[in-house]
C-alpha cells in the first residue's frame, strides 16, 4: 500500500472503511462525504467499500461500477473507487498492469472532484498520480538496508492483507533502527489492519515519542482510541495532530470531522475582526484598511494597523537580525491585537456611547472573545492558528517549540469548549 502522501505517509484501510483518519491508509471518514439516497443504496456503497477493504478487488469493482451507473451525480462513487483502485494498484506486482489501474484510480479520483468531492486525500492522491499512471515516487523507508528490506517485506505482507506478519517485520525494523518513525507508524497501522486496537495504539504512540511534530502518528493514535471508545484520549491526540501540524489541511479537516462524527458538544468560538494589514511598497510601510467596514472597524482596523507597522518599521530587524526583508511577524500582530483590544475597551468604558452604537454592537461579541483570549495570555496561539499568512507562518516552529503547551490550550478552549 502507498502511505506517503501525509508523510507523505500512511495508507488506506479506513479509508474505505472505517473511522476518521486520512492518509493513505488509517484515513478517511466512515460517515459519508455525500448522503447517498435510500437505505439499498447505502447498502451497496458500504458493501463496495467491504470488498474494497477485504482486497477481493474483483467483486468490489463490479459493485462500485453499479453503484455508479446507479447514482452518476453522487460523488460518493468515484471517491471511494479511487480510493479502491489504488489500494489494488499498490497490491499489483505486474508493472504495465499497476500502471493501468493507476491510470484508472486516477481518473475516478477526477471524475469525483468534478462532481464535487473536496476530500483531502483525493486533493493529494491528485497531486501525487502522474497523469499517465507511472508509480507513485516514494521516499526511502530507511537509509539502511537491511532495515529497508524488512519494511519493504513488511508492506507486501500488509498489501497481501498478512497484517500480523507486516507488523513483526516492522517491529524488527525498529528494533535494528529505534528512531526509525514509519516503522512505528507503520507498525501500528498494521494492527489497525487486524483490528487490534489497543497494540495499534502502544505503537502509534511509539511514532509519536519518536517525533511529536509530524501529525500523522497524532492522528492515527486518535483513530485507534477512538475505536476503542475512548473519546477524551482521542480529542487529546486530535489536538496534539492540529498543534503538529497546524497549516495541514487534512488534519484541519479531520479535526473538523471528528468533532461532528463524535463530540457534537465540542464546538469552538469563532469570530471575525475588523480588517486592516500593513504592506510595503517602495520600500516603505504603507497601512491599508477596508473601506466597505463601518467607520467603527474602520477606527480599530486602523489602530491595528499602526501598531504593526510601528512594530515592522521600527523592530524587525531587532528582532530578527539575520532576515534582511521585514514582513509580517507574531509580534508585530501580537501588538497590533493588544491595540485594537485596547481601543475597544477603552469605548467600552467611556460613559457616553459613542453615536455609532449600532456598528459597536455588531463587533462586540468578536472583541469580547479577542479581550478574553489575551486575558487567558493565547493571543500569539490566537494568531498563528487562526490569521496566519505565508510570512506570519514562519514563526510557528520556534513558537512551538517553546510553547507547545499554549498552543494545546488554546485549541482545547476556542476550537473545543474544553476547559
Amino acid at each position: 500500500m502507498n502511505r506517503f502522501l501525509p508523510l507523505l505517509a500512511a495508507g488506506f484501510c479506513v479509508a474505505l472503511g472505517a473511522c476518521s483518519n486520512p492518509s493513505p491508509r488509517v484515513s478517511q471518514p466512515d460517515r459519508p462525504l455525500f448522503t447517498p439516497t435510500g437505505p439499498e443504496a447505502a447498502t451497496t456503497i458500504s458493501e463496495a467499500r467491504r470488498l474494497a477493504l477485504e482486497q477481493d478487488f474483483p467483486a468490489a469493482n463490479k459493485a462500485f461500477e453499479r453503484y455508479i451507473a446507479a447514482h452518476p451525480a453522487d460523488a460518493q462513487g468515484p471517491l471511494f473507487y479511487g480510493f479502491s483502485l489504488h489500494s489494488q494498484s499498490e497490491a499489483t506486482d505486474e508493472p504495465s498492469e499497476a500502471r493501468r489501474v493507476r491510470l484508472k484510480a486516477r481518473q475516478q479520483l477526477v471524475a469525483a472532484q468534478k462532481l464535487g468531492a473536496t476530500d483531502p486525500l483525493m486533493t493529494d492522491l491528485l497531486k501525487s498520480i502522474p497523469a499517465d499512471g507511472a508509480p507513485i515516487a516514494k521516499p526511502p523507508l530507511a537509509n539502511d538496508r537491511a532495515v529497508a528490506t524488512l519494511m519493504a517485506d513488511a508492506e507486501k505482507a500488509y498489501a497481501r492483507g498478512d497484517y500480523l506478519k507486516a507488523a513483526q517485520l516492522h517491529q524488527e525494523a525498529l528494533e535494528a533502527d529505534p528512531k526509525n518513525y514509519p516503522a512505528a507508524l507503520f507498525c501500528g497501522d498494521a494492527y489497525f489492519g487486524a483490528k487490534i486496537y489497543d497494540l495499534a495504539a502502544k505503537w502509534f504512540a511509539k511514532a509519536v515519542a519518536i517525533n511529536p511534530d509530524i501529525e500523522t502518528a497524532h492522528r492515527y493514535w486518535a483513530d485507534a482510541l477512538e475505536h476503542q471508545g475512548k473519546y477524551p484520549d482521542a480529542t487529546r491526540e486530535y489536538v496534539e495532530a492540529v498543534v503538529a501540524e497546524p497549516y495541514n489541511g487534512m488534519t484541519r479537516e479531520r479535526f473538523k470531522e471528528y468533532k461532528e462524527r463524535c463530540r457534537p458538544a465540542l464546538k469552538g468560538a469563532t469570530m471575525r475582526l475588523p480588517s486592516a494589514g500593513v504592506v510595503l511598497k517602495n520600500g516603505k510601510v504603507e497601512i491599508q484598511v477596508n473601506g466597505k467596514d463601518d467607520p467603527f472597524a474602520i477606527a480599530l482596523g486602523l489602530c491595528y494597523a499602526s501598531a504593526c507597522a510601528n512594530v515592522r518599521s521600527k523592530d524587525f530587524s531587532k528582532l530578527y537580525p539575520g532576515e534582511n526583508k521585514p514582513r509580517r511577524s507574531l509580534p508585530e500582530e501580537v501588538a497590533g491585537l493588544r491595540a485594537m483590544n485596547r481601543m475597544a475597551t477603552e469605548i467600552a468604558a467611556a460613559k457616553t456611547e459613542p453615536a455609532n452604537s449600532d456598528e459597536k454592537a455588531k463587533w462586540q461579541p468578536a472583541l469580547n472573545t479577542l479581550a478574553q483570549i489575551e486575558r487567558d495570555g493565547l493571543l500569539e496561539a490566537y494568531a498563528l492558528l487562526e490569521r496566519p499568512d505565508q510570512d506570519l507562518a514562519r514563526d510557528y516552529v520556534a513558537y512551538r517549540a517553546a510553547h507547545r503547551d499554549l498552543l494545546v490550550r488554546f485549541v482545547r478552549r476556542y476550537w473545543c469548549g474544553l476547559d
